[in-house]
């Protein structure tokens, strides 16, 4: 990638992470669950994008904490797959499989059998690598 493209996806990425940023703050503060689980998602996303894995990991930890807290299975099956998507990305796939066959657990206690079908695909490509 040109350095020009470089320094301006960078750019982008930090104000949409500033834009995230205030956005969960908001969210905290006026305990709005759904636009904090949303503003954790886009920062998840922000962070991967640039590679800045341990907040990644501060990220999705606070979002699992949060969806367990609340009870939301929802969440919590999409911080269990955000996380073995991580892992993948980082070629750590027994880890990447172990929050894959979470994320199907969830899934399956939520009857999400579409989402049960994609997973355990993915987890049959993690396996082989």
């Amino acid at each position: 990638m040109p350095l020009f493209f470089y320094s301006l996806t960078l750019h982008l990425t930090f104000i949409g992470k500033f834009f995230l940023i205030n956005r969960l703050r908001i969210s905290r503060a006026t305990r709005d669950h759904t636009k904090e689980f949303r503003a954790i998602h886009g920062l998840v996303n922000a962070h991967s994008s640039v590679a800045l894995y341990p907040r990644v990991f501060e990220l999705l930890e606070q979002r699992l904490t949060l969806a367990q807290k609340l009870q939301k299975q929802r969440e919590e099956f999409n911080s269990f797959k955000s996380y073995a998507e991580v892992y993948e990305q980082l070629s750590k796939f027994d880890t990447a499989r172990n929050f894959c066959r979470r994320a199907i657990t969830v899934a399956k206690t939520i009857q999400d059998n579409r989402q049960e079908l994609a997973l355990l695909d993915r987890l049959t490509q993690i396996s082989y690598q």
